[in-house]
């Protein structure tokens, strides 16, 4: 994907992989407010991209869908900024849209973290677990 281009009436919210709370976020968001297999599913599409070499993802959502966002955000510990990712080496985040309608998860504290890769990894198993509860179903 070269660069997405924002559609009016929709909002993008960027989640980078290696930052702990927004794998569950993507998960949580498509399966409890845009569950497979449902028209409400058709509103949800997400992006995988590599920017800064790490993995991130865009999800596009309707505009009325903020509340909610920033809602499971908080829930998960992570803040609803809005604005895209930049890097003066890397250039742009290869997303068009204007300052309304893009917004970026941020870890809300470092305190207390300990070690972020096993925190990512125990969030992997457990979205995996939920992915193979539900395909069981």
């Amino acid at each position: 994907m070269d660069e997405l281009v924002s559609k009016k009436g929709n909002i993008y919210i960027i989640g980078c992989l290696l930052r702990p709370g927004t794998l569950k976020f993507a998960t949580e968001l498509e399966h409890t407010y845009f569950p497979p297999d449902t028209d409400s599913n058709d509103f949800y599409n997400i992006f995988r991209i590599s920017y800064c070499n790490m993995p991130y993802y865009i999800i596009e959502i309707p505009s009325h869908s903020l509340e909610l966002v920033k809602k499971l955000a908080n829930s998960l510990d992570l803040n609803v900024i809005n604005g895209k990712p930049y890097n003066s080496e890397q250039g742009s985040f290869r997303l068009a849209c204007n300052a309304e309608s893009c917004f970026t998860l941020e870890t809300k504290s470092y305190e207390n973290m300990g070690n972020w890769q096993e925190i990512l990894k125990k969030e992997q198993e457990e979205v995996c677990l939920k992915m193979k509860n539900i395909g069981s179903n």
